[in-house]
């Protein structure tokens, strides 16, 4: 009792080598859990962000697929407007 009366009444800032023990103990369980549940978090983003990777190379390459077709019917255009231009 006289340790706790010590600690209240500000007369001592130790605290019982059982009680620092345990204290210690909660907060380095608090700090696994927390830095367990960040790296989760951390290889949840980094999976995101390599699927996003993956399906932007995709979108790029079917915009590329696109673009050359857009290319050639527009060459075909031209031709067959050139061609209507000779008849008439």
């Amino acid at each position: 009792m006289e340790m706790i009366d010590q600690l209240q009444d500000g007369k001592t800032n130790m605290l019982p080598t059982h009680l620092t023990r345990a204290l210690i103990a909660m907060l380095l369980s608090k700090m696994r859990m927390y830095l367990s549940a960040a790296m989760d978090k951390g290889e949840m983003l980094l999976r995101i962000v390599e699927t996003l990777q993956a399906e932007k190379a995709a979108m790029d390459s079917r915009l590329r697929a696109v673009m050359s077709d857009r290319d050639r019917l527009e060459a075909m255009l031209q031709s067959i407007v050139c061609s209507w231009a000779l008849i008439f």
